[in-house]
């Protein structure tokens, strides 16, 4: 169930316009959906910046407000 959310996170970071340290957030943030690490997960999450945090989440589909 978590491995295709992160597929589409790092499908998000490669299509649109990340560069630096948000790619590598992308990419932090799949490797603890791949690995199924939820509280590690959510702990990452809790300690980005509004933007980035935000642009993760609804790339997997795992908070809906657009």
């Amino acid at each position: 169930m978590l491995k295709p959310r992160a597929d589409q996170i790092r499908k998000h970071a490669t299509a649109g316009h990340w560069t630096g340290q948000d790619k590598k957030d992308f990419e932090t943030a799949a490797k603890f959906l791949d690995k199924g690490d939820l509280r590690g997960f959510n702990k990452f999450i809790h300690t980005m910046d509004t933007f980035p945090r935000d642009e993760i989440l609804h790339s997997a589909g795992l908070w809906n407000t657009k």
